[in-house]
């Protein structure tokens, strides 16, 4: 039996990872970002100062729209018995 593609056509989730992923660093380093700044990469320091930009409402958003992802992949998924997913070496 050929093998065949399937996806559940879904938005990228890059913007959800990135409220939740930048809020957490910039909770972890709200205390002593000012102290500890210029220890830290520029990319980190990018990313915190994004996650000090976001809302607690655009946290609860993001919280919620990964729990939508998350069920519609659960449904998509409850159709197959086996999922092969490509690896990289």
């Amino acid at each position: 039996m050929p093998a065949s593609e399937s996806h559940p056509n879904l938005q990228d989730p890059w913007r959800i990872v990135h409220v939740m992923w930048s809020t957490a660093f910039a909770a972890y380093f709200r205390d002593n970002f000012s102290a500890v700044r210029d220890q830290l990469t520029p990319g980190l320091v990018d990313v915190i100062e994004q996650g000090l930009d976001f809302s607690g409402a655009d946290v609860a958003d993001a919280y919620i729209q990964r729990n939508v992802y998350y069920e519609s992949w659960r449904a998509f998924l409850q159709t197959y018995d086996l999922v092969l997913t490509p690896t990289l070496p």
